[in-house]
């Protein structure tokens, strides 16, 4: 006995034809179901994204120190650089293609 999804819908696509006649014949009722189906929906999400994360205390993370050496560090290497930075636009380089 092989199952295929083939055989499956086949054997499915009666009760899968009356769900879409009834809901055809049915609007309002059809409409009525997908407005509380999505109301549903949406008040699950509020509730989880909303009124949840409002109860649960954030975390502490990592305490960042500031270290004055290192910052110090860093704004002497950027001088230099700079420095050379400056010094190239001035040097003049010959024209190659005179």
């Amino acid at each position: 006995m092989t199952f295929t999804a083939q055989s499956s819908f086949k054997k499915n696509k009666k009760y899968i034809s009356k769900i879409f006649r009834f809901s055809a014949e049915h609007v309002f009722l059809s409409s009525l179901v997908l407005i509380l189906v999505s109301l549903l929906l949406s008040a699950l999400v509020f509730y989880k994204y909303g009124i949840l994360s409002q109860k649960v205390e954030p975390e502490m993370g990592p305490v960042i120190k500031f270290e004055k050496d290192t910052y110090q560090k860093i704004l002497k290497e950027w001088q230099d650089r700079g420095e050379r930075f400056d010094t190239a636009k001035t040097k003049e380089y010959p024209d190659l293609f005179e």
